[in-house]
C-alpha cells in the first residue's frame, strides 16, 4: 500500500511535501468487520494510507486516501457509500477514472475552504483525493483529474504485483 501511494517525484515540477508525510495503517484482525456486523467499533477495509502535497505557488493542496478492502464486493460498496454527494455538494462531470469513480465540489464552509474531492475504485482498493483551496487555483479540476488518473494507474500496477512507478504527464 506505502508504495501505491504517490511520492514527490510521481508529481509535476514544484509540488512539494504536506503536513501529511506518507503513512500506512493495518489494522488488527480482531477489529475487522465480519459478515453479521461485529466487532464493536470495527473497519471495513484491511489496510490505509494517506499522503498530502502541496501545489506550486500557494495554489492549494491535495491529500489523497487509500483504502484496501479484503474483496471487490466491499470495496464498491465502500465507493458508492462514500462517493454519495452530501446536500451542499456539487457533482462534477469528469471522465471515469479506475473501475468507477466520481467528483463533487463543496462550498466554502465556516470551519474550512472549498475544496474538489474525487473518490477512484481499482479493484479493492479506493482513492480519495482532496483538492483542498480550489478557489486559488482555477485549473484545479485538471491537476485533480491528472491527480487521480496517475493514482490509478499506481494502483493497477501495485494489483499486477508491480512496482507502482506511474507519475503525472505534463499536458
Amino acid at each position: 500500500m506505502l508504495k501505491a501511494l504517490p511520492e514527490l517525484r510521481s508529481l509535476p515540477v514544484g509540488w512539494t511535501t504536506g503536513i501529511e508525510r506518507p503513512a500506512v495503517r493495518e489494522i488488527p484482525e480482531e477489529k475487522w468487520c465480519r459478515e453479521d456486523g461485529g466487532p464493536r467499533d470495527c473497519y471495513a477495509f484491511r489496510i490505509s494510507g494517506r499522503v498530502q502535497y502541496k501545489a506550486p505557488g500557494d495554489s492549494g493542496s491535495v491529500y489523497i486516501s487509500l483504502l484496501s478492502y479484503p474483496d471487490r464486493r466491499v470495496a464498491a460498496t465502500a465507493f458508492k457509500n462514500w462517493s454519495a454527494a452530501g446536500k451542499d455538494d456539487r457533482a462534477m462531470s469528469m471522465p471515469t477514472v479506475g473501475d468507477e469513480s466520481a467528483t463533487v465540489a463543496r462550498p466554502r464552509a465556516p470551519y474550512a475552504t472549498a475544496s474538489t474531492e474525487t473518490a477512484v475504485r481499482v479493484g479493492t482498493v479506493v482513492a480519495h483525493l482532496i483538492y483542498q483551496d480550489t478557489e486559488k487555483n482555477e485549473d484545479h479540476p485538471r491537476v485533480l483529474l491528472a491527480l487521480a488518473r496517475m493514482q490509478a494507474q499506481r494502483l493497477s500496477q501495485a494489483e499486477q504485483g508491480r512496482v507502482p512507478d506511474a507519475a503525472v504527464t505534463p499536458g
